[in-house]
């Protein structure tokens, strides 16, 4: 898995390689993620490049915000694949044109379009008591839709943003 703080001030650091970007003294930033998670990474991104991180923090409206502003975000930081696909779908994205993102990121965290790309992955753990569960009996995904589950499964409903993104 990647080391969070390298790869977001690889993207950050990266948004200099852009051909359209002349490199200045600031960035701007609209990102749906907590202050309190990005500010570590904007700290170093801001120590090593001299650059300024202007941050408009969001919980929702990323789309309506690059709607009514476009071209006046240089980086955008969201918590899930739905908000990516309806920017991308408005055309509101440019291509993202980097040989350091290209030699650093993995290709399935890619766009193949070549418009966004993820920074992380949400694991899906299964938890389960070792003595009402056999090791083995809750070994796949699959397994937990098994009728001798019923009323054996706990989880968050199936229509929550976390299980569909």
């Amino acid at each position: 898995m990647f080391n969070n703080k390298k790869i977001i001030t690889l993207i950050l650091g990266s948004l200099l390689c852009f051909p359209h970007f002349v490199p200045a003294a600031q960035v701007n930033i609209l990102s749906e993620r907590q202050e309190f998670l990005l500010r570590p990474f904007l700290d170093v991104f801001e120590e090593q490049t001299g650059i300024k991180a202007n941050v408009v923090y969001l919980k929702k409206g990323s789309l309506e915000r690059l709607k009514q502003q476009p071209g006046s975000v240089d980086a955008l930081l969201t918590v899930d694949i739905s908000n990516l696909t309806a920017i991308a779908d408005a055309g509101l994205f440019q291509p993202i044109n980097s040989n350091v993102i290209e030699q650093n990121v993995p290709g399935n965290y890619l766009d193949p379009k070549g418009l966004w790309m993820a920074l992380t992955a949400r694991a899906r753990v299964i938890y389960y008591s070792k003595k009402r569960i056999k090791v083995g009996e809750l070994s796949t995904y699959e397994a937990l839709g098994e009728s001798g589950n019923n009323q054996r499964i706990c989880t968050r409903s199936g229509y929550h943003k976390y299980n569909v993104a």
